[in-house]
């Protein structure tokens, strides 16, 4: 733009709209939701408006007469999270249990009526669209839903914007962002451009987007971002943010190596031994195959006890002949007891009728039958009649006698056989518990073997895993410090590039400080040279005047940077919605005189009483100028808290 378009130096160029893209008509609080109930209706319109607090008798100045809360519920209708902090709701709804806060709203020359309720319970809040606010209690409206007021907010203002996302936060870019900044919290105390919403009030305390943020939004919102400039952005964001990633795990990575590698070193026995990325992953190699190795010998020895085939085949062998032996002996020592009472009888040391009795209790053997002699008889068993009369006849009896010296000979080899059973038994059993012995004992070599193994098998893996560790570590060092060199050059690219679209939009910035410099010289009445210098994370206002404190000084650039805003809303920042909120504004050491003359500003944007491209509406405990101390532009009657009636809600809240 040149300067036969824009010549700022004194007079600001024509606006090139009509009316604002977005302003509130009227604005009316109701006890309940009937046209009787209207507790309190303010009018607004186009250009200026004043809502003054004048001091009550009291001496308690304009506050506490309603003006705060009047901005808390323009900015509620109009879609902030609330209308005040929590102990004022709660004074408010004991007063009001069934209030309802409706408005007239006009968003690009579409009228809007607005509803919410801000009682106990209630209806939920609506919308309807191209209705006036005279038929808002009309039967036979279509209602819409609050959220389709709110959506055609964020599709006037916000969906035409290049941006979507913030880059720093990467918070979606919302409506609720655009309302903080045009309608500040008074309790941010105007302390910084950047500061919209100090929480206090019960409004959105806007952490979630970051400065760079805010100072982005208010660029785009003045036409003062370039083609690819919010790419580059985010782009920058994402080199930043990688490498601050890379900044931290380095160190990091850098000290878990170290211990890493005292403990390999440790394991390997390698004091001062030089070690690489090739030597570990050589070593890691080894490591691996070492353990393949071990697990397949211990797989084949688990697969053997250690005691081989011959040991346990002898110590069957064993356990076999005592089986047998534990059945000869026994009847070997029952026939000998037989031939013993065989001789006894033989030789006349028992009588006939004692060997029957000692036989008949001698126990039968598995060949002979347990059944008594007389009931086998009876029962006509063959063999025992065969025996029965001869078993015990007296001519058996002379046989034996006869055969003495037989009975003597079978005696002595019957002992002499059972004494020999006895000592192959124990021989066997002695041979049985070595044969044993040393079985387990080699089974016990072989579980041996296995620990030892199994313990060569941790120190391996043991020894592989810090090696492992260190390798992982050694490679996502190099890795990382080779990304950090890349993104080091990348920011510094990303750097220049940005720098030279901002470059490119050095005219549009410098004709946006020479609106600030005419706004600071129309209230300062001097010649006084300002700027707006927009940073990466930043909007730094520059405006020299010694007559004023610091904080007096701050205040007026804000307002003056608001005001410029607005005023090129209605030239060339056409994203600008041309609506502007200012509450209280004035800072202590900001004199009267300088502070009154803030209003001018946006009245001679004005091109009737009834028509501006711009609205805006300021609150004030100060009195304005005395030629505006008057309607249209003070668009209701002084509140006051000197008494119920005078205040906003004509109740004391």
């Amino acid at each position: 733009m040149n300067t036969t378009e824009l010549p700022f130096t004194s007079v600001l160029p024509p606006a090139i709209r009509r009316e604002p893209r977005l302003w509130v008509k009227e604005l009316a609080v109701f006890r309940e939701w009937k046209p009787d109930a209207l507790q309190r209706q303010i009018s607004l319109r186009q250009g200026l408006n004043i809502i003054w607090a004048e001091p009550s008798e009291k001496g308690a100045g304009g506050h506490a007469a309603g003006k705060t809360t009047f901005c808390r519920f323009l900015r509620y209708l109009l879609g902030d999270s609330n209308f005040g902090n929590d102990t004022f709701r709660d004074a408010f709804r004991s007063k009001f249990p069934n209030a309802w806060l409706a408005g007239e709203v006009h968003v690009d020359r579409e009228t809007w009526i607005v509803a919410r309720f801000i009682g106990i319970t209630g209806s939920p809040h609506w919308s309807a669209r191209g209705i006036t606010f005279d038929k808002l209690f009309d039967e036979g409206i279509v209602r819409q839903t609050y959220a389709d007021f709110v959506r055609a907010l964020q599709k006037a203002f916000i969906q035409p914007l290049p941006i979507e996302i913030f880059p720093s936060s990467g918070k979606q870019v919302e409506w609720a962002h655009l309302l903080a900044w045009l309608s500040r919290d008074q309790e941010a105390r105007y302390d910084h451009v950047l500061d919209w919403r100090s929480g206090y009030g019960g409004a959105s305390l806007l952490g979630d987007i970051q400065n760079a943020d805010r100072t982005l939004l208010i660029r785009t919102i003045l036409g003062l971002t370039q083609a690819g400039e919010l790419e580059a952005r985010r782009e920058h964001m994402r080199i930043l943010r990688e490498k601050s990633e890379c900044d931290a795990l380095i160190p990091r990575l850098v000290y878990a190596g170290n211990r890493t590698e005292k403990e390999y070193r440790r394991a390997m026995n390698l004091p001062d031994a030089t070690i690489t990325e090739s030597t570990l992953s050589a070593e890691k190699s080894a490591l691996e195959k070492e353990e393949i190795r071990i697990m397949r010998v211990l797989r084949d020895l688990r697969q053997q006890d250690g005691a081989g085939e011959l040991l346990p085949t002898q110590r069957d062998e064993k356990v076999t002949q005592l089986a047998e032996l534990a059945k000869i002996i026994p009847e070997s020592e029952e026939d000998l007891k037989k031939a013993k009472l065989d001789l006894d009888l033989h030789e006349g040391r028992i009588t006939q009728e004692e060997y029957r009795q000692q036989l008949a209790q001698m126990p039968l053997r598995a060949d002979q039958c347990s059944a008594p002699l007389e009931l086998a008889i009876s029962c006509g068993c063959k063999l025992a009649k065969a025996l029965h009369p001869n078993r015990f006849s007296e001519h058996v009896l002379a046989q034996l006698k006869s055969t003495q010296s037989a009975l003597q000979i079978r005696v002595t080899s019957l002992e002499q056989k059972v004494a020999q059973l006895k000592i192959e038994k124990g021989e066997a059993t002695k041979e049985k518990k070595r044969i044993e012995g040393r079985i387990t004992a080699a089974r016990q070599k072989h579980q041996g073997q296995i620990q030892a193994f199994d313990d060569g098998l941790a120190q391996v893996r043991r020894i592989f895993d810090v090696t492992s560790r260190l390798l992982t570590l050694t490679e996502e060092l190099r890795v990382e410090r080779k990304k950090l060199e890349g993104l080091q050059s990348d920011q510094k690219k990303s750097t220049t590039y940005q720098e030279g679209l901002r470059q490119i939009a050095t005219s549009w910035q410098s004709d946006f400080s020479e609106i600030f410099s005419t706004m600071a010289n129309r209230v300062l009445l001097s010649e006084n040279r300002g700027a707006v210098r927009f940073l990466a994370e930043d909007v730094k206002l520059e405006l020299d005047y010694s007559d004023l404190t610091s904080t007096a000084l701050m205040t007026l650039k804000i307002l003056l940077f608001d005001l410029a805003a607005l005023l090129a809303s209605a030239r060339k920042s056409k994203n600008h919605p041309g609506f502007l909120i200012h509450d209280s504004p004035r800072e202590a050491d900001l004199t009267a005189a300088i502070y009154r003359r803030i209003f001018d500003i946006p009245k001679k944007e004005e091109f009737s009483d009834f028509e501006a491209p711009i609205q805006y509406i300021i609150t004030t405990t100060e009195p304005p100028p005395e030629h505006l101390r008057l309607k249209p532009w003070l668009v209701h009657p002084p509140f006051s808290s000197s008494e119920k009636e005078m205040r906003f809600l004509r109740e004391t809240i």
